[in-house]
């Protein structure tokens, strides 16, 4: 019996574990690690501190690679919810299925995983010109000012508002690209992270102003765009988000 619900949710159980062991190497990255003494037998608290904290520039491109790989794991496949809802409803009239829903997971966690490769190059970059300091964050004011207004007036154009509403009307979606085999369900995985991209790309950026792999930003961080992405609250967070974004840039700029 036990056996047999298992089977039926695996796929979310999947979705969940992935959600679950990133936030765990969060946990394990971030500077906190060392007071977590329950977690400093895997691998040693030191191994974990240096994937992050101990980075030189393309000398540790890697080492970048898998934190901005942990980061899109943990704060972007929470605002995946909603869409998985909707796929679960054509799982129960037999049009979807468990590999399909892990495929589309796959498919855009591949977007994610490509943008990381982009964002650990620039952050290298940044490293060898001396622009960040050890917590990944902007060392000069107006170069943090500068991103933050640009990410607060993203938050008004054209594309941002295309992305954010294909993520919040999921069924729309679906009906839109729909296809019963496997290649499509990647295809619509593909769909769905650029999308996901289009519409988060530069909150996931402002990891240079609050710090990568801080747990205070990427928890805000998460909460927000799980909220901008939902139906219809989402709507009502875009613009505010945007002019808060911009009241700190010039918060910022004066400081």
């Amino acid at each position: 019996m036990i056996l047999k619900i298992v089977r039926a949710d695996i796929h979310w159980l999947i979705f969940y574990l992935v959600i679950t062991l990133s936030w765990i190497f969060v946990l394990l990255t971030s500077k906190s690690a060392n007071e977590i003494q329950t977690l400093q037998s895997v691998y040693g608290s030191e191994f974990w501190l240096d994937l992050c904290s101990q980075v030189t520039g393309f000398e540790n491109i890697f080492s970048l690679f898998l934190m901005w790989v942990i980061m899109s794991g943990a704060m972007m496949m929470p605002t995946l919810v909603p869409v998985l809802q909707t796929y679960q409803d054509l799982i129960y009239t037999g049009a979807g299925s468990s590999l399909g829903f892990i495929i589309i997971i796959f498919g855009f966690l591949l977007v994610w995983i490509i943008y990381s490769i982009a964002t650990a190059a620039l952050q290298a970059f940044f490293i060898d010109q001396n622009l960040i300091n050890i917590n990944g964050q902007f060392v000069s004011p107006i170069v943090s000012t500068g991103l933050l207004l640009s990410a607060g007036l993203y938050q008004f154009s054209t594309l941002k508002n295309s992305c954010a509403s294909k993520c919040r009307a999921p069924l729309a979606f679906f009906m839109e690209f729909w296809g019963p085999s496997y290649a499509q369900s990647f295809k619509m995985g593909l769909r769905l992270g650029l999308s996901c991209l289009g519409c988060c790309w530069m909150l996931m950026l402002l990891a240079f102003v609050g710090g990568t792999m801080s747990l205070a930003f990427m928890g805000l961080a998460t909460v927000i765009m799980v909220f901008e992405k939902l139906p219809k609250l989402g709507e009502y967070i875009s613009k505010p988000l945007g002019y808060l974004l911009i009241a700190s840039a010039c918060i910022n700029m004066v400081i």
